[in-house]
């Protein structure tokens, strides 16, 4: 036992705290003062260099998870007349999502109190468009979530058009990727919006995504149908209708 009453023992255990930037910054000052070896410098900046990027990532989930405890449901209000969906009482009508700017409008305030901003970048090659969503933090760590998706389409509109629609398209996907939030259908029957329902498991979204590439189903058309922003949206009772829509489009091919 020592002074404080703790063993010898407990204290060899217990581990030794992080070591802090503060601290590192005054161990490389030390030793640029002392004239250390060069090689001893170097290696000292390195870690130091590891000790803020360590401290920035930690910073950067505490500020993800935080917002995502704070931001509220993101209803889909939007209707897009191009295609339908069937809902759970089995009525037919447009398919519903958030827009990119009722995202932003719910999303924006409570990243920002929590230091994270977001930035896109856009790239295109011969046939794909690729939307990068930047999600930063104001500690310096940042995170990537990238949509590639093909620019061409036989939609009635001018390559401008398109052009803008699928980067639209792109932004909106990539940042709900990147905060790691999903939307909700609005309340048109008393529950809670954007209340979790039993979705299909992982197993069965393997499946979809297998027979959706094995039929060659437009996957966006397909989620729209299905009235989901992911395959792992579809709840446990729609399985069978999606199963069934895919199955007709090999009947069709």
């Amino acid at each position: 036992m020592d002074e404080t009453g703790t063993s010898l023992a407990t204290r060899e255990r217990t581990p030794a705290p992080p070591v802090q930037e503060a601290e590192m910054s005054g161990l490389v000052q030390l030793a640029v003062k002392e004239k250390v070896p060069v090689e001893i410098l170097e290696r000292l900046v390195a870690l130091q260099e590891r000790v803020t990027d360590r401290n920035a990532r930690t910073a950067f989930i505490q500020a993800l998870s935080a917002f995502r405890d704070q931001c509220p449901p993101i209803q889909k209000t939007r209707q897009n007349i191009q295609f339908s969906r069937v809902d759970r009482a089995g009525v037919k009508g447009p398919a519903m999502y958030a827009g990119l700017e009722d995202i932003e409008r719910i999303a924006r305030p409570v990243a920002s109190a929590n230091g994270l901003i977001w930035t896109w970048n856009t790239t295109v090659d011969e046939t794909l468009m690729h939307v990068s969503c930047k999600l930063l933090h104001i500690e310096g760590h940042f995170e990537i979530s990238t949509v590639s998706m093909p620019y061409e389409s036989k939609a009635g509109a001018s390559p401008q058009q398109k052009y803008a629609i699928t980067q639209t398209y792109g932004m909106r996907y990539s940042l709900i990727a990147a905060l790691g939030i999903t939307t909700a259908d609005a309340d048109t029957d008393g529950n809670v919006p954007g209340q979790a329902s039993d979705k299909i498991t992982e197993g069965q979204v393997a499946d979809l995504y297998a027979l959706a590439d094995e039929v060659k189903a437009n996957l966006p058309k397909f989620l729209a149908y299905m009235g989901v922003e992911a395959l792992s949206d579809i709840p446990v009772a729609d399985y069978a209708r999606a199963v069934s829509a895919l199955e007709r489009k090999r009947a069709k091919s």
